[in-house]
């Protein structure tokens, strides 16, 4: 079995990484990250959108309440 640290990636100050996610965002309007349940999609979906300027109350994750 694998210890958890052998199989996450390191994202720890990797700004240019997330620049090349905002490049995406901003070029294609969309960005899909897929991996298994607990691989650290949703954080770094939030630091893409910290990254990018949003705050914490303007990051909405799911379906959106007007639909």
């Amino acid at each position: 079995m694998h210890e958890l640290y052998e199989c996450k990636p390191n994202y720890n100050n990797n700004n240019n990484k997330y620049q090349e996610y905002i490049g995406i965002l901003e070029a294609n309007k969309n960005l899909i990250l897929n991996g298994a349940p607990g691989t650290g999609k949703t954080w770094i979906a939030k630091e893409i959108a910290k990254n990018m300027g949003c705050s914490d109350n303007e990051i909405v994750f799911g379906q959106s309440p007007l639909c």
